[in-house]
């Protein structure tokens, strides 16, 4: 640190904090305060000459104390430069005014946070978390494609703003994120708390610098848990979670809403494997496969995923993998815990596994092909066709694929309750069932009966 930052750090708690009404670098007048979290406050403002409205944000006095304080103010601001696209924050001007208070300009937000909607309303319907959640990878996954992992993405950090006659997330706090192939330091040293206990991965508790995207993932499944079930899946102090999130069993979610589709906790249940390499690689393929769980508006809306066909068989690859139970390193009895006392607790049998497998590939091909159509259909970036255009195909698709889901479970539930009572009625048969097959087969030269029909389903 130069010697002018450390005259900085030893005078900052003498630095007043800005007031209403003050004109900050000749430019900017204070209006009322928007918020103050733990690092800083953020103002709305009015340009002098302009008559823009804006919002400042200042640090704390105390926060200017703290080692690499400024360096990670100016990286946020850095870090949100390098990513475009609607669910950024944009920011306008980044300096210090008279006093050596650092600022930052940005645009003018009008909403709340998820965490604050999340307070006011409880657990949300399935549906619409899933269409939140899938706003959030799109941001996300631009800042995977710029090399960036955000290392703190939770509910307050997710401003649900109001433009357009509709609400668009918009990921703050780029503050603690981790550039890919970067070479500065990063802003993650003993100083500051890199990422928030409740939404971290096991691999960010054990090393917050040797994580990659997939630590994204698991912050975006703890955050679409929370907002169906109504709280995290790992609660407590900062140690207790901590400890939980390393060794701990993830709680099933259907365990507090049973109307999740079990496909769908499929997907979380994946997102949130110990395992950094049982997850999904990025926040893209994290996103296709949810999509089959959105609305209509949250697939075609404005602010939507749009997710590549790439992501589409990726997450396809991901699911076929994944156990239709919980994995080996997640499974209460290695953890000495007991038993669910439900029906649906039970070891899920061959069929069951096969069957959860058929249908998500059958989703996922569903998507590809999805994918594939609106990609051809839709014009370049810069000439977007309307969303209004490919909405209803994607509902009818939704709609379809929703009911086929739903007949599949009933199929299942009947069949496992057909399964007793046929193999008692079926045992007396057995033996002239076999005489009539060994009767009826066909002789050595016939041809074999083609298998093409299945093999898909099989791949």
């Amino acid at each position: 640190m130069d010697e002018s930052s450390s005259v900085l750090g030893r005078e900052a708690t003498a630095i007043p904090l800005p007031s209403q009404g003050e004109v900050i670098g000749g430019k900017y007048r204070l209006g009322r305060l928007r918020g103050e979290g733990g690092m800083g406050v953020v103002f709305e403002a009015t340009h002098v000459r302009l008559g823009h409205a804006v919002a400042i944000k200042f640090l704390l006095p105390d926060v200017l104390a703290l080692p690499d304080a400024v360096a990670r103010f100016e990286r946020e601001a850095r870090t949100s430069g390098r990513i475009h696209g609607p669910h950024v924050v944009h920011v306008i001007d980044v300096d210090s005014d008279e006093l050596g208070r650092p600022y930052m300009v940005m645009e003018l937000l009008r909403g709340r946070d998820l965490e604050a909607e999340l307070k006011s309303r409880g657990a949300l319907p399935v549906a619409e978390a899933v269409d939140w959640v899938l706003q959030t990878c799109a941001a996300v996954a631009d800042a995977h494609a710029a090399g960036i992992v955000h290392r703190d993405l939770k509910p307050s950090n997710l401003f649900l703003a109001e433009e357009a006659g509709g609400r668009v997330v918009k990921v703050l706090d780029f503050g603690i994120s981790k550039v890919v192939c970067d070479t500065e330091p990063t802003a993650s040293s003993a100083a500051f708390s890199v990422g928030t206990p409740l939404y971290m991965s096991p691999e960010q508790v054990r090393s917050s610098k040797d994580v990659d995207r997939r630590t994204d993932v698991w912050s975006l499944g703890v955050i679409l848990y929370e907002l169906i079930a109504g709280a995290p899946p790992f609660l407590g102090t900062t140690t207790a979670a901590i400890a939980a999130i390393v060794a701990d069993a993830t709680p099933r979610l259907s365990h507090v809403r049973p109307d999740v589709p079990p496909e769908l906790e499929r997907v979380i249940m994946t997102a949130l494997a110990k395992c950094p390499a049982d997850r999904f690689p990025d926040a893209e393929t994290f996103g296709a496969a949810l999509m089959p769980f959105a609305s209509a508006q949250g697939i075609a809306g404005p602010f939507s995923l749009r997710a590549s066909a790439r992501a589409f068989e990726e997450a396809s690859r991901v699911m076929a993998r994944a156990p239709a139970g919980p994995r080996a390193s997640d499974a209460t009895e290695l953890l000495e815990l007991p038993p669910a006392r439900t029906a649906r607790s039970r070891r899920p049998s061959r069929d069951a596994r096969w069957e959860a497998q058929r249908t998500f590939v059958g989703t996922m091909a569903i998507g590809v092909g999805l994918a594939t159509a609106v990609a051809l259909a839709l014009p370049r970036p810069e000439a977007r066709a309307p969303a209004a255009e490919i909405a209803p195909a994607l509902h009818q698709t939704a709609a379809l694929e929703r009911a086929r889901l739903l007949g599949a479970r009933d199929a299942r539930e009947a069949r496992d309750a057909r399964e007793p009572r046929e193999a008692s009625a079926a045992a007396p048969s057995a033996q002239a069932t076999v005489v009539a097959r060994r009767a009826t087969a066909a002789p050595p030269h016939a041809a074999p009966v083609s298998s093409a029909a299945v093999v898909p389903l099989a791949r």
